[in-house]
């Protein structure tokens, strides 16, 4: 089967994107909010995938939370050692595997795993009932939309994000819309359309609002997290509305361009992307040692860092037949 180069670019753009959220962090907001469409961007990836099959059975959904279990508790196993000679202290695995879904821990980033076995958990059903019928996918995506307005809303209206109350591997309004925005885009055909010339909303509008919404989402993001939610973290702003319009638009945008340069190297990184998601806050956490100081430029410096040491040892370890599945689903 070909290799879809637009998703592949797609991965390396969202895998990039995660690395700045945690590497630039908030050291400068407009470039960390600008990285906000990287989570979504993956939810809307694996939606867009799995819809494009013609079905999917318990069976599989099982065999694919297994290998996040198993790819978790591997994980933590490996960091026993580590942190034994580190920080003097045992740690249980099984213990840390729980934590690490419920986003804290060694690691924490490990909880977009746990909202992926949630949705695998519901996918068969969501499949069956979804599949072929675009008109009710979208009315339910319109929905999701608008559950998401009314979260936003009352955590304006609260001065405080209510999305706290709930792990963030368990808001299934946001992962939820994001899933569904991408199967919803896989089942209409608009990529399609775009890419022969044949949609009303050509490439060059997805582009031009891409960008207008990016500015749009930023300085949105900015202003209700100074003066209302009187909290920044931008997993509070997934289920803002202009940041969904942003990121629908944008992978519409990616997944609508027609000459990807760098083939391969697009194919390399995207084959990867999960290694770098996987290793580089271990990276990050390493060059703290450094101790590069917080302005915008050492976070620039930890966020090229990152990326590039990552993808060199997830490279590395994708060449080592018994450490490869360390990396793979």
């Amino acid at each position: 089967m070909e290799r879809n180069l637009n998703i592949d670019l797609a991965k390396c753009i969202a895998c990039i994107g995660v690395v700045g959220l945690h590497g630039i962090g908030m050291a400068n907001y407009t470039l960390y909010y600008l990285c906000s469409f990287a989570v979504p961007m993956f939810f809307m990836i694996n939606g867009y995938l799995m819809f494009q099959k013609e079905s999917v059975g318990f069976k599989y959904a099982g065999k694919k939370i297994l290998s996040y279990l198993k790819l978790i508790l591997c994980w933590n196993i490996l960091l026993i050692i580590p942190v034994m000679l580190l920080r003097h202290k045992l740690i249980n695995p099984i213990t840390e595997c729980i934590r690490s879904i419920m986003q804290q821990g060694y690691l924490w980033h490990f909880w977009f795993f746990g909202s992926m076995m949630v949705l695998l958990i519901l996918l068969p059903i969501i499949h069956k009932v979804f599949k072929g019928k675009t008109a009710l996918n979208a009315v339910v995506v319109a929905v999701l939309f608008i559950f998401c307005l009314g979260v936003t809303i009352s955590s304006w209206r609260a001065e405080y994000p209510n999305q706290a109350f709930v792990p963030q591997f368990l808001r299934i309004w946001m992962y939820g819309f994001y899933y569904l925005a991408g199967a919803l885009i896989a089942q209409s055909g608009l990529i399609e359309k775009i890419k022969a010339g044949t949609s009303k909303v050509p490439a060059y509008v997805t582009g031009t609002l891409t960008i207008i919404l990016a500015y749009v989402s930023n300085m949105g993001q900015k202003h209700l997290g100074n003066y209302k939610y009187h909290n920044r973290l931008a997993e509070y702003f997934y289920d803002e509305g202009t940041v969904m319009l942003w990121c629908v638009v944008f992978f519409v945008f990616v997944l609508s361009l027609k000459d990807i340069r760098f083939k391969k190297a697009v194919s390399v990184f995207s084959s990867l992307s999960l290694g770098v998601f996987i290793i580089h806050p271990l990276v990050l956490k390493a060059a703290e040692v450094l101790n590069l100081g917080e302005g915008a430029v050492a976070a620039l410096i930890r966020f090229a860092a990152a990326i590039v040491i990552s993808l060199i040892a997830a490279f590395l370890m994708s060449k080592i037949p018994f450490v490869r599945g360390l990396i793979r689903l």
